[in-house]
């Protein structure tokens, strides 16, 4: 704590430290605190942070876009822990193992794709006789290219297809070129409940 005497301030106030000096008030900064090295562990959670901070954030448009919150976070705790790989001190992520999404409805089973020129058809199994399902659930897909930070969504369109048509064509952009991951989730009409999201595998363009 800093004193005044004869009009002078000696002592420290905050990061800075006044004193005297052949009877003229002088101020200097502290020297900052000397960090202890992080560990290999410590360097490895960093560059898996970092890693998956740059994987999702493209994507924040197509998060805000859905009715339920939160589920960017959600998505970076869940993937963190499951998607992220490291081989030879290199971190990597596995597109197959991304939780996008996280909710209460029946995810899709039995979905699978097949690509003719720029159609994309992709189909799904029906099962709106389990709980948590509905005819009316409508599926919202996503195709990422983590290499070119671009998606292709249906999310907000004017048409989705409901959960009991299993199956849908998509018409594909020439400007979409490369590897692009494909996942699928449903979403009930009302907008407040979704399913987890499933990976259905890599479409090259």
């Amino acid at each position: 704590m800093a004193k005044v005497m004869n009009g002078l301030v000696i002592g420290r106030v905050g990061h800075l430290v006044y004193y005297v000096r052949d009877g003229q008030q002088c101020v200097r900064t502290l020297a900052p605190k000397q960090k202890k090295p992080q560990s290999p562990a410590q360097l490895l959670q960093q560059a898996k942070f970092t890693a998956m901070q740059q994987w999702l954030t493209p994507l924040k448009e197509y998060f805000r876009a859905f009715p339920v919150k939160g589920l960017s976070k959600a998505a970076f705790s869940s993937s963190i822990r499951q998607a992220c790989t490291a081989e030879g001190g290199k971190v990597g992520i596995d597109a197959s193992k991304m939780a996008l999404t996280q909710g209460p409805l029946c995810a899709m089973e039995g979905g699978a794709f097949t690509l003719e020129g720029r159609t994309l058809h992709l189909s799904w199994n029906d099962n709106t006789r389990l709980i948590m399902s509905d005819a009316t659930d409508r599926l919202v897909w996503l195709l990422y290219n983590p290499d070119t930070m671009t998606y292709l969504s249906d999310l907000g369109a004017q048409r989705m297809p409901h959960r009991f048509e299993r199956h849908c064509s998509i018409e594909l952009p020439a400007t979409a070129k490369g590897s692009y991951h494909l996942y699928a989730t449903f979403c009930n009409i009302h907008g407040n409940a979704i399913s987890d999201s499933v990976y259905l595998g890599e479409a090259k363009l």
